[in-house]
């Protein structure tokens, strides 16, 4: 099962569905043209409008993960692109990746039957097949929230909205919780970085949610068989992830200048492989 908030992320009216209750109805006037009728969904599928026209047929394909709940941030977003890239005169921002690779993460999770809630979302853009994704402005926090220009207040808030959920599941005795932040670094262009994964020190939930996702990308790589994979796992008392309740994985995915690096996060298909890699190191 899904919650209500897939379909309205509603932060400030929180609905905790169970099985046997039914979502509350959306107050729009009229469902968009495309939503699909009933009839035409099948029974092992949901239509979740957020992962956008292409992929938002999910098909459940198990419920191993049934009870758990993940929380996905993506980075920045709103009035903050995060870094940013020129190339061929065009600029690439790492909200726009990051997020791009979270619906993927999110959506092969509720395949699984986990909740899920996307700390930062955008309106309009859903999961994309494209290359270049266009850099704008309009994501949101959850519950239809607007991302505030200062760093700090940001912060404060993503970190409010994912404790106020930890909070209200764990009355209800969910008690497997975790949070997953998404990030693109920027370095010198001559760096090329693989994927590195930070952890809160004294977190054990933490820090094997690291290093099982830093397990998972060597195996890839070595299977692969190009080049050594030298991501690293460290303790690191970043904002969100030492003030966050879940246990919290923070993902540096490659560093935006760097022309391999690129590749990796431009490339759909490797956004979504590394969405699979992710999915796989946290639901170790």
């Amino acid at each position: 099962w899904v919650p209500y908030y897939v379909y309205n992320c509603n932060y400030d009216n929180l609905v905790l569905s169970t099985q046997t209750e039914k979502p509350q109805e959306k107050t729009t006037t009229s469902p968009p043209a495309e939503v699909p009728k009933k009839e035409e969904i099948k029974k092992n599928m949901l239509d979740i409008p957020l992962f956008g026209d292409k992929h938002r047929q999910v098909e459940i394909l198990g419920n191993e993960l049934r009870g758990q709940v993940f929380y996905i941030k993506s980075g920045h977003g709103g009035p903050d692109p995060g870094a940013m890239a020129k190339i061929d005169d065009k600029i690439y921002c790492e909200d726009e990746y990051a997020y791009d690779i979270a619906l993927r993460l999110g959506r092969e999770l509720i395949q699984h039957g986990a909740i899920v809630h996307f700390i930062v979302y955008d309106p309009d853009d859903g999961i994309r097949d494209e290359e270049y994704l266009p850099c704008d402005k309009d994501e949101l926090h959850a519950g239809k929230r607007e991302i505030q220009v200062n760093q700090i207040q940001r912060l404060r808030t993503r970190v409010q909205i994912i404790n106020d959920f930890y909070a209200s599941y764990r009355k209800k005795g969910i008690n497997k919780q975790k949070f997953t932040s998404i990030h693109i670094d920027s370095r010198n262009e001559s760096l090329e970085l693989d994927t590195h994964f930070y952890y809160q020190e004294g977190s054990k939930v933490g820090q094997d949610m690291a290093v099982n996702t830093q397990a998972v990308f060597e195996k890839k790589f070595g299977e692969l068989g190009s080049r050594k994979y030298t991501g690293t796992v460290k303790a690191r008392d970043l904002y969100v992830v030492k003030y966050s309740q879940p246990p919290c994985l923070f993902v540096e995915v490659g560093n935006i200048q760097n022309v391999n690096d690129q590749k990796r996060i431009l490339d759909p298909d490797n956004r979504q492989t590394l969405a699979d890699w992710l999915y796989e190191g946290i639901t170790k």
